[in-house]
């Protein structure tokens, strides 16, 4: 799943589940629900073609503008819906050095985790986008009434 729909299912967690203890631990639980359900990919996308770096730096700024929208608004819990945000995300800074190393022309082999985190990416389709804009649509639908106090 793209950055900004872990983003959103974290804020969301974070406005529903008002207790950090319980509500951190799903928001990090929801990236791996996220990234094992069907989403956009194509195994013939590296991580360094003109159409990833498109995607990735559209995806870089709606993140950054929800967490934005709920810093803004600053609805009741909003450092938990911040705070959630940015831990369902979080686990796809795994890749970071492997885009950086493939943006250097380096070798790299992938540790454990990102091997895992690959692995459950099961179903990556080149029409996924379809998945990813309705889920998207359909999660800020319900944010949207936390966000309007």
């Amino acid at each position: 799943m793209t950055a900004s729909n872990h983003v959103v299912t974290g804020a969301l967690i974070g406005a529903i589940v008002p207790v950090p203890v319980v509500a951190i631990p799903l928001a990090l639980a929801s990236h791996l629900v996220l990234d094992a359900s069907p989403h956009f990919g194509s195994k013939n996308m590296t991580l360094t073609d003109t159409k990833f770096m498109a995607i990735l730096g559209t995806d870089i700024f709606v993140s950054l503008m929800i967490l934005s929208a709920v810093y803004i608004a600053r609805p009741t819990n909003w450092i938990l819906m911040l705070v959630c945000a940015v831990v369902s995300a979080s686990p796809d800074l795994v890749w970071l050095p492997y885009w950086i190393k493939e943006l250097r022309g380096k070798n790299f082999k992938r540790s454990r985790l990102a091997h895992f985190l690959g692995w459950i990416q099961w179903g990556e389709r080149p029409w996924g986008w379809l998945v990813e804009i309705g889920y998207f649509v359909a999660i800020i639908y319900f944010l949207r009434s936390y966000l309007m106090v």
